[in-house]
């Protein structure tokens, strides 16, 4: 790992503070941060939100074996990699993860993707899934400079019993796991 960084989003009116836990890895370790990532997902973090931006390393490998973890509590989580409904969809399911969005098609999963999902979190908490999908159609389109619903293909659906129970989505700070598994970040890049 080359970083940790702990970042604070104070709230506003009406909104939950969010803090963020990004690690950032070296490119030649994204081996290692999927690996982080999956047991987060399984259950060995408490964040309440497990995040996974950067390169769909599932696409160039079989995935690790990592097991649910017995008495754990697999967590909610986010893939923004590409075609990540595809890859990581099956992984996540086996462990008992819950994904909150996934990606449909090639994408770019930069940075301004993790501000929208920490500031529709501190809006809505993690009950409402699509608010947190809309908040990522919404900046995608911006920045890639494509129409919303250029944007909105990319991004899976949200079923619509999706929702976290509310005493599941409470707490006061959703947190990303691994930047590697926050953004798998090659050094140099």
């Amino acid at each position: 790992m080359l970083r940790e960084l702990v970042i604070d989003r104070a709230a506003a009116h009406e909104e939950r503070p969010v803090r963020l836990l990004l690690h950032a890895y070296a490119g030649d370790r994204i081996d290692s941060a999927l690996e982080d990532f999956l047991r987060a997902a399984a259950g060995a973090s408490q964040a309440d939100l497990v995040v996974w931006a950067g390169h769909d390393r599932l696409m160039d490998r079989a995935p690790p074996g990592i097991q649910p973890l017995p008495g754990a509590t697999p967590r909610p989580v986010v893939v923004l990699a590409c075609m990540s409904e595809q890859f990581f969809g099956p992984v996540l399911e086996s462990l008992g993860a819950r994904p909150v969005v996934l990606t449909r098609t090639l994408m770019a999963p930069e940075a301004y993707l993790l501000e929208a999902l920490a500031s529709a979190t501190a809006r809505h908490g993690l009950t409402e899934p699509a608010a947190l999908r809309t908040a990522l159609v919404d900046a995608y389109a911006r920045y890639q400079r494509i129409t919303r619903r250029s944007a909105s293909s990319v991004f899976s659906r949200v079923p619509t019993a999706q929702a976290l129970p509310r005493d599941a989505a409470t707490p006061a700070a959703p947190a990303t796991a691994p930047r590697s598994a926050s953004a798998p970040s090659p050094a140099g890049r």
